[in-house]
């Protein structure tokens, strides 16, 4: 097909403006970057690991609203150096999500459905972690504290899960899930792992703390590409509160965190630890998990999305099977 000498004149322009650009964004970044203190270490240890994840989906039917959610727990260890599934604990819930309005002027917007379940999701995770997770285990969970700890109460609908003729209530499944993680934070210790965030914990800069070190990784900036840590942080969820007002901090009064990369060149996660967690015990956690990530990222997160990975072909053609007149083709309405 022919590009116009036009546009070749244009696309070398366009080259131009990238690169003065990239310069001005390196040098914001390499500022942004002196407020960070990054820690350098290749140290691993291989203590036992738990990890859970889950799937669900939302499929409308032609007369209410579906739902399915997979999940799976699993202890993991070392065995002469071969990984060795301790025990696991497969889980499943699928039945039908109400949202009721509380003013009748309103309207059940879609996106209402999706944050419900997610917290319902959330729940189940924490709950068959904690069946299985042991005492000198790390838990793993895919997602950042913070997400965990939002009430998301939704005063304007009172949303309701049916599973099997009984009638579970969201304002009931937020208060145990909060106890959940306080539970969880007895017997062993919960590391929450979130792949994205837009926070800004560590400096006043236009980038997100994620987007800034993915930038040093992309620009292999010095150390900050190297396998390593920032120094630690405590964040009092009471302060937070004043920006996030649906946190639930009545069990978990302070977390940990730090911005983690575990092989060079890897991207980087945020970690949050329960609780006020000094530095010799952050690195314990950072070496552990290292020790998990041969390619970047927990091997025991992988396994249990992979497991846990829902189809949504294959739940429509079951759905359709069984009789149930699910709205398809068109009228399909991806929730």
């Amino acid at each position: 097909m022919p590009i116009y000498p036009e546009l070749e004149i244009q696309l070398i322009e366009l080259r131009k403006l990238f690169n003065n650009r990239l310069k001005t964004t390196i040098y914001k970044v390499l500022q942004s970057l002196n407020a960070i203190e990054w820690i350098v270490n290749n140290e691993e240890d291989k203590h036992p690991v738990a990890a859970v994840d889950s799937s669900f989906l939302l499929i409308e039917s032609r007369l209410n609203v579906l739902y399915v959610i997979q999940g799976i727990a699993s202890l993991y260890t070392f065995d002469q150096d071969k990984i060795k599934n301790v025990k696991s604990r497969r889980y499943v819930n699928c039945g039908i999500i109400n949202a009721s309005p509380t003013n009748l002027k309103l309207l059940v917007k879609k996106s209402i459905y999706k944050k419900a379940l997610t917290q319902y999701a959330y729940f189940l995770e924490l709950k068959n972690l904690l069946e299985i997770a042991s005492h000198d285990s790390i838990a793993l969970i895919d997602g950042s504290l913070i997400s965990f700890l939002m009430s998301r109460k939704f005063k304007e609908y009172q949303i309701i899960f049916i599973e099997n003729e009984d009638e579970i209530d969201l304002d009931n499944i937020v208060e145990e899930k909060i106890k959940l993680i306080s539970n969880l934070n007895t017997i062993s210790t919960p590391v929450f792992i979130a792949k994205s965030s837009g926070a800004n914990f560590l400096t006043n800069s236009n980038y997100s703390d994620m987007h800034l070190l993915e930038l040093a990784r992309i620009f292999s900036i010095e150390p900050y590409y190297r396998a390593g840590f920032t120094k630690p942080i405590v964040v009092d969820l009471e302060k937070l509160k004043i920006h996030i007002g649906s946190l639930h901090s009545d069990m978990v009064k302070l977390f940990t965190l730090s911005y983690m990369r575990f092989r060079e060149g890897a991207p980087i996660f945020q970690v949050s630890m329960i609780s006020k967690k000094d530095f010799d015990a952050v690195l314990s956690i950072y070496r552990c998990i290292r020790g998990w990530s041969p390619a970047g990222y927990p091997i025991p997160l992988e396994y249990v999305h992979r497991l846990s990975k829902l189809s949504r072909r294959e739940i429509h053609r079951l759905l359709i099977r069984l009789g149930i007149p699910i709205m398809s083709g068109r009228e399909i309405i991806e929730i």
